[in-house]
């Protein structure tokens, strides 16, 4: 009985200590002054959907905190608190009963029973293992916030009620897998976090993108199949030290990977983006030293790659058959080297263009062949162009 009362004071100081930090977050302020301005987007709504995030997670955990407090004052001495295992349904009818009396470290399996389940789940405790065993389903959607550890897998959250499919708020180390994803608004939503994993997951946005993240650093996006209709594949903002590797970019009303604000230092690579509305990837005016190389953006409704931002490296992409250019360089992009081994054959417009004001950029060992209005066209000053192979003929 003492060792009960004894983990149940520590469980409540763990989660009124835990809510503490959500409403009082480490995190530096975002900077809005530098965002690169897309005519698709209103930098005025993309502050105001952030802000709304912050609130609704604060809100969530405020409410979350007074329901355990229920529970922890309602437990009776025979009560238990399974720190290893619980199964859903059971051990407990929900998946949020189960969640709020699992100590860290617990695995909850949740087995389908036949029907969806039919809740909002919340989880704020370290070290949680949710895995789902026949294909259950979670009919609304998943909150993962302040906390560190989290296993989310193999299971289905087709959230209809105008949310997102999972939000993940000030948390480090999450792992999301093998999960099937349909939302009305983002399929998965992160600000800020670290060390995520979001692989071979099945993600279908509604009115946002199938992914967004903001202020989201050293993680790794890998082997997601992503239709996005009304938005983006992928949308960062904010984002450093990130790996976005093999994902399958099937729609996307818009781009179908963009670095948007001051994205540094992320790797793009081995990614399908090709069949999508606009630009297969995009890189912003702030965002810097990234690698982009290896992905295939063809047939696409505008560029294959569009990069406005310095210093990144753009290698070894096939950008073939677009709607505009294979590869684009605005006005403002400067030191950036495209080549080797880009592939820009068959584009409407041009193969690779760089744009009057795009200044002091490397072209060098591409191919860029068949293109309706020219090969490569160069409107900058003081860029190198040198090895490249145009004209292709036979």
């Amino acid at each position: 009985m003492k060792r009960l009362f004894l983990l149940l004071l520590a469980l409540s100081v763990a989660f009124v200590f835990g809510c503490d930090q959500l409403h009082n977050p480490a995190q530096p302020p975002v900077d809005q002054t530098n965002q690169f301005v897309d005519d698709d987007e209103d930098p005025a709504a993309e502050i105001a959907e952030s802000a709304a995030f912050k609130a609704r997670m604060a809100q969530l955990s405020e409410e979350y905190q007074k329901r355990v407090g229920v529970i922890l004052h309602k437990r009776s001495g025979d009560a238990v608190i399974q720190g290893s295992k619980i199964t859903v349904p059971d051990d407990y009818l929900t998946i949020q009963e189960a969640v709020d009396n699992a100590s860290p470290g617990t695995k909850i399996k949740i087995k389908d029973k036949g029907s969806p389940y039919d809740e909002d789940v919340v989880v704020i405790t370290d070290d949680l293992r949710l895995t789902g065993e026949g294909g259950p389903t979670l009919a609304g959607n998943l909150t993962i916030m302040n906390c560190s550890g989290v296993e989310v897998d193999n299971f289905t959250i087709n959230d209809t009620d105008g949310e997102n499919g999972i939000d993940i708020s000030d948390c480090e180390d999450v792992s999301i897998q093998d999960m099937i994803i349909d939302a009305d608004d983002h399929g998965i939503r992160a600000e800020p976090a670290s060390e995520l994993l979001i692989k071979d997951n099945d993600i279908t946005g509604g009115s946002n993108e199938a992914i967004h993240l903001l202020e989201v650093d050293d993680s790794e996006i890998d082997e997601n199949i992503l239709n996005a209709p009304d938005d983006d594949g992928i949308e960062m903002d904010d984002c450093n030290n990130n790996e976005i590797t093999s994902n399958d970019v099937q729609t996307a009303d818009f781009e179908g990977i963009d670095l948007d604000g001051d994205c540094d230092n992320n790797e793009i690579s081995d990614n399908d983006v090709s069949g999508i509305d606009e630009n297969g990837i995009e890189v912003s005016s702030g965002s810097e030293n990234n690698e982009i190389k290896d992905n295939n953006c063809s047939n696409v409704g505008e560029d294959g790659i569009n990069i406005s931002g310095d210093n990144n490296e753009v290698s070894d992409n096939e950008c073939n058959g677009n709607a505009s250019d294979g590869i684009q360089l605005n006005s403002g992009a400067e030191e950036n080297e495209i080549g080797s081994g880009n592939v820009c054959n068959n584009n409407s417009a041009r193969g690779i263009r760089l744009r009057s004001g795009a200044n002091n950029n490397t072209v060098k060992k591409n191919q860029a062949c068949g293109n309706g209005v020219a090969d490569i066209i160069n409107n900058g000053t003081g860029n190198t162009l040198k090895d490249n192979e145009t004209g292709c003929l036979p």
